[in-house]
């Protein structure tokens, strides 16, 4: 970078370890004193050429001064009173050439942004009570106007905070969402795996950097959304609904699930056979490649038990994407599976409704739903305490209601049970739905024919309610059994 021709360290070129330069003379095992260093992202990569991880000295700037904050801060707030007060109390502060930044580690590491927009947005009876005081998440001195009564502190911080996140929503309203750099990424970081370099190695770095800058602003905005709600744990949907999309269709391609299927176990009894699971919640899996919290998508959210899942929609909600089992077989020296076996555990207390899975043949295996009758899709249902259960499979091969012999107990009735829906699929399209209650002995079974896979692709899996906006259907483990060809 001909801005800074001498750095003090640098990337060595296998980008394996930090090369420093010593400023005198060094012995093996001496300490070597550098100089303090850059701290964004931003900064790191113009002076030194590489991207460092996502860290706590992260920031994006909002304003280049003072005087830029209270201009713009009059025409976002529509001020009336003078801001000149306001500025010269800005300008004469300690921290007066602070950096005016969001910054990661929650709307607390704003404070010297938030404070100074507090200053300029203040009514005049307001002014005179900010003071200098040493704040914990800035990490220096801010201005604040700690003697107000707690009502007014409280108004204040809401109009900053709108402030603040209109101009956050202006620095992001000509950028592409999250969602987009993260498949970029994801479809770089592929590439550089197989060897494919061609300056991909530049263009994965460009996706990240732009992934951290709006992972940031959006963090920002939507921690300022849950202050402004009140709670913390106000159900907010951050994503519109294209970018729910986005996210799901490139969920199945994420590592986590590359890393499960290329690590799955033997079955201890079968060699044939590996073990998948338990699958990951796709909400977390959600978070990952978008950078961002997701606390609920299509009326899927997290249960109120740990590791479980809560779903009260209409139209179903993916909770297992299609997952390409190549890497699962080549680890297993096969070429194929005969048959997979999907087991769900789920339970709910929703009164005469259908519930339980659908299953979706993968887009990609040739032909697939194009030769099944409607849109090839399978609904496993039954009925939690209603008499007999009443299980049926709607779609190509189904079925309809069907007594199981025994009456499943619902999620209150059970204290809180899984009922356990193993789905086997065959490559042929021979498939059995086998349930097994909450209490031993309790089992039903039943043959349907589908295609549901062809010995490669895994079927995605949603969680199913029948017309909804009802008690949820609680969602346990999710795991697969796959068993090989020789």
């Amino acid at each position: 970078n001909p801005t800074y021709p001498f750095t003090a360290w640098r990337l060595s070129d296998d980008q394996q370890f930090l090369e420093m330069q010593a400023m005198a003379p060094a012995a093996a095992g001496e300490e070597v004193m550098i100089c303090y260093g850059e701290g964004s992202r931003a900064e790191v990569l113009a002076v030194h050429g590489y991207l460092p991880p996502e860290n706590e000295a992260d920031f994006v700037r909002l304003f280049e001064s003072p005087a830029d904050l209270v201009a713009r801060v009059a025409k976002l707030a529509d001020c009336t009173h003078s801001m000149a007060p306001r500025l010269l109390l800005l300008e004469s502060a300690t921290n007066a050439d602070g950096i005016l930044a969001v910054r990661p580690g929650g709307l607390a590491a704003c404070a010297f942004l938030l404070s100074s927009i507090e200053v300029a947005i203040a009514e005049e009876q307001d002014l005179q009570e900010f003071k200098e005081i040493w704040s914990i998440g800035a990490g220096h001195n801010i201005l604040e106007a700690a003697a107000l009564a707690p009502a007014r502190r409280r108004e204040l911080r809401k109009q900053a905070l709108a402030v603040a996140t209109a101009v956050v929503d202006e620095a992001l309203a000509p950028l592409a969402h999250p969602a987009s750099d993260a498949e970029e990424a994801q479809r770089l970081e592929e590439s550089l795996s197989q060897g494919d370099l061609g300056g991909r190695a530049k263009a994965l770095q460009a996706a990240r950097f732009r992934l951290g800058i709006k992972r940031l602003l959006y963090a920002f905005n939507q921690q300022a959304s849950e202050w402004g709600a009140g709670s913390p744990h106000e159900k907010i949907n951050f994503f519109r609904q294209t970018d729910v999309e986005k996210l799901l269709q490139a969920s199945g391609s994420h590592t986590v699930y590359q890393d499960l299927l290329r690590t799955a176990p033997a079955d201890p009894d079968d060699n044939k056979t590996r073990l998948l699971g338990p699958m990951p919640s796709i909400l977390c899996v959600l978070e990952k490649l978008s950078g961002l919290p997701v606390i609920e998508v299509d009326h899927l959210r997290k249960g109120q038990l740990p590791n479980t899942l809560e779903f009260d929609g209409a139209d179903g909600a993916l909770l297992v994407p299609s997952l390409d089992a190549m890497p699962l077989l080549k680890a297993a020296g096969a070429g194929s599976f005969e048959r997979v076996t999907v087991s769900v555990e789920v339970n709910s207390d929703a009164s005469n409704h259908g519930l339980g899975v659908m299953l979706e043949i993968s887009p990609l295996v040739e032909g697939g739903a194009e030769k099944q009758e409607g849109d090839g899709k399978n609904y496993i249902k039954f009925h939690p305490g209603m008499w007999d259960g009443l299980m049926r499979v709607e779609g190509p091969g189904g079925w309809p209601n069907h007594l199981t012999g025994f009456a499943p107990h619902n999620w209150t009735g059970s204290g809180q049970k899984f009922h356990r829906l193993h789905l086997v699929l065959n490559a042929n399209g021979d498939n059995l739905v086998r349930i097994e209650g909450t209490n031993a002995g309790e089992v039903f079974e039943a043959p349907w024919t589908n295609q549901l896979t062809d010995g490669r692709y895994l079927p995605s899996v949603y969680a199913w309610l029948d017309c909804g906006e009802c008690e949820p259907v609680v969602i346990g483990k999710i795991t697969m059994r796959v068993h090989c060809t020789e």
